[in-house]
């Protein structure tokens, strides 16, 4: 009687260590999955962000450089006239002057605000510094002969990526944007695929 009792003990107990580690397997995968959530979402965020940060940069640079461009005009263009021109000139210089200043501290903002987007701990690489436009080694704005800012290209992307997820955002000049999600096991079957 007593070896049928301990064989009943030894059966349960392997039963509970059996239902225990059960328990555990699942336990460690829905800890997995969170994991896995919450990287995603640190990364949407990120995209999020620096998609914001672009595109205002973008729409703001687009809404003064056609006030630059007339602004220049108008500069040579009071030469011209004689009298007021010369007030017409001297207002002129000072608002494109203004205006210059006003988007190199925007662009220098952008700058800051790309740094405390990485500090945050979001996967910015290196070339996600190199902005829209084009500029000196000191980081002024180039500009063309009206006084605009030059952008790099018409159409450009960012890539964020973790080791499971990859954000595609896909910017054009008019301060637009789209973005592609991926996972990295859609990444690996599309690579092995072609």
């Amino acid at each position: 009687m007593n070896n049928q009792r301990g064989a009943i003990n030894l059966v349960a107990i392997c039963l509970l260590m059996l239902v225990s580690s059960l328990g555990i397997l699942v336990l460690k995968q829905r800890i997995h999955h969170v994991k896995l959530i919450q990287a995603k979402q640190h990364l949407l965020l990120c995209s999020k962000e620096l998609n914001g940060e672009t595109n205002n940069l973008v729409r703001m640079m687009n809404k003064t450089n056609p006030m630059l461009k007339a602004l220049t005009l108008a500069k040579y263009g009071s030469l011209i006239i004689p009298g007021i021109g010369q007030v017409t000139h001297k207002s002129a210089k000072i608002a494109l002057k203004s205006i210059k200043q006003f988007q190199q501290l925007k662009f220098i903002s952008y700058l800051k605000n790309l740094y405390l987007i990485r500090k945050k701990k979001c996967p910015l690489s290196v070339l996600s510094f190199k902005t829209p436009y084009r500029t000196k080694v000191s980081q002024a704005l180039l500009r063309d002969k009206f006084n605009r800012t030059v952008l790099r290209e018409k159409k450009w992307k960012q890539v964020l990526k973790n080791k499971n997820w990859l954000i595609k955002t896909f910017y054009q000049s008019n301060g637009t944007s789209t973005s592609q999600l991926r996972s990295r096991d859609n990444l690996l079957s599309h690579y092995f695929s072609l």
